[in-house]
């Protein structure tokens, strides 16, 4: 019985850096927390008017923003639910402070939003990139240990 020969070993640990270089976690797209600070909401406002909904609340002065996208301004519909769940809890509010039929019409727009999102959202091509990338080193990998198989 032979043995594994030292570079080998270093090669497989080699390809194994580098996919775990290609899976290293990215910031998830779950953590809202960014839009609790009124300096990045308004940034992303001024860079993506598009990404917010806005609610003029009953004798309020200033509009409401709801984001319907990401932080890097797509729409996203992790976002978009997060927003209707916000919307739903407005609704069932007591206090009156928003029009009950712009709300539903509202829900009813994000309801259509998130259909249309949910279903067709194209991979990034920084992730399509980091895919291929692991795929390609993932099948060296197995073509290297095809080789000790019999062993």
């Amino acid at each position: 019985m032979s043995t594994i020969p030292e570079q080998d070993f270093m090669y497989l640990e080699e390809l194994i850096r580098k996919v775990d270089g290609y899976l290293m976690p990215v910031p998830s797209e779950d953590d809202m927390a960014y839009l609790y600070h009124k300096d990045v909401r308004d940034t992303l406002y001024g860079s993506h008017p598009k990404c917010f909904i806005k609610i003029k609340g009953i004798g309020r002065e200033f509009p409401t923003l709801l984001p319907i996208c990401n932080r890097h301004g797509h729409k996203d519909p992790k976002v978009i639910a997060m927003t209707k769940g916000v919307v739903q809890r407005l609704m069932s509010d007591k206090e009156g402070m928003f029009d009950g039929n712009e709300m539903v019409e509202l829900l009813g727009k994000l309801d259509r939003m998130y259909n249309v999102y949910s279903k067709d959202i194209p991979k990034p091509p920084e992730a399509a990139g980091r895919k291929a990338n692991v795929t390609r080193m993932m099948n060296n990998i197995k073509k290297h240990l095809d080789v000790y198989k019999g062993y």
